[in-house]
């Protein structure tokens, strides 16, 4: 649910699988871009306390130390930055509160003052995103949001605006117009944003907007970061007890930016491997941040996409790479955001498995995926996160095969190959997962 509810007042596109494995070391490298600073990351541990790292652009890892939750009920898994990436945000689903942290100096996390925030009426574990005017609290159960202004200066929580209501937590905003949308297993639902308060208003005829041939529970719904095009995604549910090949169906639409009304155009459907049995798509399908390709992982293949810019319109038949050689999932990543060169992770069920990081040449007219350079095998359970820009960097975390403490391994990302160099490796906590990172 996390990366769901990231996405409602988010822009990022990327929504490849996030599950990967400890790694090996290759033969090129990515210089430190000079200048830039210490980058933060911060790492959820099965106790519920948070591990604190800086890294910097080369890749470095330095260990800040742990902050062990001031309750019990603090939700670690839950944690989200604001937009500035200045102060971290913890929910207390049992107490309905917020705890905030200043992001920074030799501490890594400092209490923000009046820390924790009780929240008008309640809210989920792990229902806290930032976006629009700051940050929003969601009760998953209900669907209720309440929006919180934030400091820039002290990081502190102000409630604006009343609660409102959403048709579910399958949310998107547009960066070039004052509207949200939200869709379900077969509608859209259109809102007028507030971009003062932060307040959802739902909008009348022709809202919700049916949508054909959506089966299941497992949708999403994406917007260009700076356009007016976006796509709504169903993956059918299953009963597989581990992976199965599913028809994923994408519906893209173009905005109307005076009157937030959509113009839906046409369907494409493609069968493709889903990742996480009997839940949901993850992995299932890659938008391109810059609005020009999708990707859709099959068994040991990636079919690419083009994408019309003005209109949502999705290019068929796809241009289709031969990868993973008939592995149980294919996703694609792209690293840095812009650049030439994507990756594929390929690999088996998750954890017993393992997952290949297979660089590849991103073709620029039609998305091709052409493999490039050298792969990389990550054997163990865990967690992977890519940098982009000024910090072409890897990271990934290590389940401890019995007990014990886990890793975080740091790869520094060749952006002319992509390929990876393992630069860091460090302990965690028991069960770590990437929750954070300020980069």
């Amino acid at each position: 649910m996390k990366r769901i509810l990231s996405a409602i007042i988010g822009s990022a596109l990327v929504l490849g699988m996030a599950a990967c494995q400890s790694g090996s070391k290759s033969t090129t490298s990515t210089p430190s871009t000079p200048g830039a600073p210490p980058a933060f990351a911060f790492i959820g541990n099965g106790d519920n306390s948070i591990s604190m790292y800086t890294l910097t652009s080369g890749g470095a890892l330095s260990t800040l130390g742990t902050l062990a939750p001031p309750s019990a009920t603090e939700a670690v898994s839950g944690a989200t930055l604001d937009q500035s990436k200045k102060f971290l945000y913890i929910p207390d689903a049992t107490n309905n509160q917020i705890y905030g942290y200043a992001v920074g100096g030799s501490a890594g996390l400092t209490a923000i003052a009046g820390s924790p925030l009780t929240v008008p009426g309640s809210i989920s574990a792990n229902a806290l995103s930032a976006g629009g005017v700051g940050l929003y609290a969601v009760n998953a159960s209900s669907l209720s949001v309440q929006a919180f202004t934030v400091d820039a200066t002290t990081g502190v929580l102000t409630a604006s605006g009343s609660t409102f209501s959403l048709a579910s937590v399958n949310c998107a905003l547009s960066n070039a117009a004052a509207f949200g949308y939200c869709t379900t297993t077969s509608s859209i639902y259109g809102y007028s944003y507030n971009a003062t308060t932060g307040v959802w208003t739902g909008l009348g005829s022709p809202f919700p907007v049916s949508i054909t041939g959506f089966t299941g529970t497992n949708v999403g719904l994406v917007i260009v970061p700076s356009g007016l095009v976006g796509w709504a995604w169903n993956v059918p549910s299953t009963a597989s007890t581990i992976v199965t090949t599913v028809p994923v169906t994408i519906q893209p639409f173009k905005i109307n930016s005076t009157t937030g009304a959509l113009t839906l155009g046409t369907q494409v459907t493609n069968n493709s491997v889903v990742s996480v049995a009997g839940v949901s798509g993850s992995g299932a399908v890659t938008f391109d941040p810059q609005g020009r390709f999708i990707w859709m992982g099959e068994s040991g293949a990636v079919a690419s996409y083009t994408v019309n810019a003005t209109t949502g319109a999705i290019g068929t038949p796809p241009v289709t790479s031969s990868i993973g050689g008939g592995a149980n999932f294919i996703n694609v990543t792209l690293a840095p955001p812009g650049a030439a060169i994507g990756a594929v992770l390929e690999g088996n069920i998750i954890p017993s498995g393992t997952t290949t990081y297979q660089p590849a040449l991103i073709h620029s007219s039609n998305g091709l995926l052409t493999p490039t350079g050298t792969p990389t095998t990550f054997p163990f359970a865990g967690d992977i996160f890519n940098f982009g820009g000024a910090y072409p960097v890897l990271l990934l975390t290590a389940y401890p095969p019995a007990g014990g403490t886990g890793t975080i391994v740091s790869y520094s990302v060749n952006t002319a190959t992509g390929d990876l160099t393992q630069v860091s490796e460090l302990a965690t906590g028991p069960s770590p997962q990437i929750i954070l990172t300020t980069q």
